[in-house]
C-alpha cells in the first residue's frame, strides 16, 4: 500500500523535485523511502518543505488584506488556512484579521459594533 502511494505521488514531482527522485528509483536494494510512505514525506519536507513553517504563516497573515473585489468570505478562509500552525491567541488573530480587512469594511463594523460600553 505505502509502495503504491509513494509511486502515484512520485508520478507528480516535477523538476528539482524529480532530479533528487530519479536517482532513489535506480538504487538497489530499493531505499526504504519506497516502501514507507511516512519516511517519503518527512524527507521531502525535509529537503524540500518549509524551513520555519510557522513562521512563513505568520508572515503570511500579517501581509493578508482583502482584496476590493473580493467576498469577506474569501478573506476569512484565506485567513483560517494561514492560522492552522500559528500559536497565536484570539486577541492576535482578532488585530490581525482586523488590520487586513479593507477600510469600508472596517467603517461598516463600527457601525454595528455601536459605542463602547463602560462599566
Amino acid at each position: 500500500m505505502d509502495q503504491q502511494k509513494v509511486s502515484y505521488a512520485t508520478s507528480y514531482l516535477t523538476d528539482i523535485v524529480m532530479s533528487w527522485w530519479q536517482p532513489c528509483l535506480m538504487q538497489q536494494p530499493e531505499l526504504p523511502i519506497w516502501d514507507n510512505w511516512s519516511l517519503f514525506i518527512k524527507e521531502l519536507n525535509t529537503l524540500f518543505g518549509e524551513a520555519d513553517l510557522e513562521q512563513s504563516l505568520e508572515q503570511a497573515l500579517k501581509c493578508l488584506k482583502i482584496q476590493d473585489s473580493h467576498h469577506v468570505k474569501r478573506y476569512m478562509t484565506s485567513f483560517l488556512e494561514h492560522t492552522l500552525y500559528t500559536h497565536w491567541n484570539e486577541a492576535a488573530l482578532y488585530d490581525t484579521f482586523y488590520a487586513g480587512l479593507a477600510e469600508r469594511l472596517k467603517d461598516q463594523l463600527l457601525t454595528v459594533r455601536g459605542p463602547p460600553v463602560y462599566p
